[in-house]
């Protein structure tokens, strides 16, 4: 596929010379009117004190034009993920699930990848030691399937299949590597009938699957997401709550889709050696994350700070010179590790049509003034301890 590119960053060098900056360009470009994002589902859970809804948003979203846009196939996009190439970063992949089945796109360069005929209504990404693989629901036909991504071809393969009641009317999955086994995974599948929860274990084409009743997790919830740093699970409920465990984060959010912005504080994480010089620079606190993301049917992404449900902002993609404006959609996916070039610090990608749409990660911290942090490799989210134990070998002249 190709395709002509034009970042952000270069767009803004090009209207330097008559406008003086990225600023001024912001500040003329016509504001296309949307939806209030604050319109929400009735709420029917008791309410925290501490507890906000979208209304405490900011409500004019900052715009940022669509840097990418994906269409693999001809049917609408039902969801995406991104999978993260175990050593090249440009090389890494989103991956689009629609009703004809999964399409893979190599982020950097727009060039398809694999396909795979699997309906899916929702997929998440999980990593089974260096194995990367595609975990997708159909909830109409009660399928729940495992599809492997070959490092080296990025082909994909389907390694185990189950169909189960457990599974009926799926709206969302999520999955994170299992803390005790970093050759598992653990999360859950969630949708009005209910939730239950998933495990994934195994290699190749000898990967089994674990489906179970869980109580764990809310009776309606719609999407969810899980922090690969430490297990924390999010649910997005029908009726717009955000809870996590015992807590409410946020309430009353019309609301279709969750995500979660996840970086470290540590100095040795195997993403930070191709990190942007801004992240290195406004480092990622323990106070400042992890942050939700939440998207409205029409496109706007409220960010919201997980430890206390603040409101931080919310974006709008924009049209740029290449792609039209997202004015609603159907799917989101934040991409938390290096995916090369301009998204070596995390992407967002909505779902529209059939396109994913994809803007960079520094692209909504910097509007938005919020730190851009250091990757978290979702590869390797819980690198060891530095013993401190180093040698030098310096090189000395004769």
């Amino acid at each position: 596929m190709k395709r002509l590119r034009l970042s952000y960053s270069v767009a803004c060098f090009l209207a330097a010379a008559a406008l003086a900056g990225c600023d001024q360009l912001a500040e003329i470009l016509p504001t296309a009117p949307r939806d209030d994002p604050s319109e929400a589902a009735g709420m029917g859970s008791e309410a925290d004190d501490d507890a906000i809804a979208l209304d405490d948003a900011p409500s004019v979203p900052v715009e940022i034009p669509v840097t990418d846009r994906f269409a693999p196939g001809d049917d609408a996009v039902l969801d995406i993920g991104f999978w993260r190439h175990p050593t090249l970063a440009f090389a890494s992949l989103v991956v689009v699930a629609g009703e004809d089945g999964l399409r893979a796109v190599v982020v950097e360069t727009g060039a398809d990848a694999g396909t795979l005929s699997a309906r899916a209504d929702a997929i998440d990404i999980a990593y089974l030691g260096d194995q990367g693989v595609v975990v997708g629901v159909d909830g109409g036909a009660r399928d729940l399937f495992v599809a492997a991504i070959d490092n080296i071809t990025q082909e994909m393969t389907i390694a185990a299949q189950v169909k189960s009641d457990l599974a009926a009317g799926a709206t969302g999955v999520c999955l994170a590597q299992d803390l005790s086994d970093p050759a598992a995974a653990r999360g859950f599948v969630v949708g009005p009938g209910g939730a239950a929860a998933i495990r994934i274990s195994g290699a190749g084409a000898d990967i089994a699957i674990d489906l179970s009743t869980t109580a764990a997790a809310p009776a309606r919830a719609r999407d969810c997401i899980i922090n690969p740093t430490d297990g924390a699970v999010y649910f997005l409920t029908g009726d717009g709550d955000i809870v996590t465990g015992e807590s409410r984060i946020a309430g009353g959010m019309g609301a279709r889709a969750i995500g979660l912005m996840v970086k470290t504080t540590r100095t040795d994480d195997l993403d930070t050696e191709t990190q942007s010089d801004d992240a290195a620079a406004a480092p990622w606190t323990p106070e400042d994350g992890p942050i939700l993301a939440v998207m409205s049917d029409n496109g706007v992404v409220s960010l919201i700070r997980a430890a206390d449900g603040a409101a931080l902002g919310a974006i709008a993609l924009a049209a740029s010179f290449d792609y039209p404006a997202v004015e609603a959609a159907t799917a989101m996916a934040i991409g938390v590790g290096n995916y090369g070039g301009v998204y070596r610090d995390g992407a967002i990608a909505l779902g529209a049509g059939n396109g994913a749409n994809i803007v960079p990660w520094n692209a909504a911290a910097n509007r938005l003034s919020l730190p851009i942090g250091a990757g978290v490799n979702p590869r390797a989210p819980q690198p060891e301890e530095d013993d401190g134990f180093r040698i030098d070998i310096s090189p000395t002249q004769p």
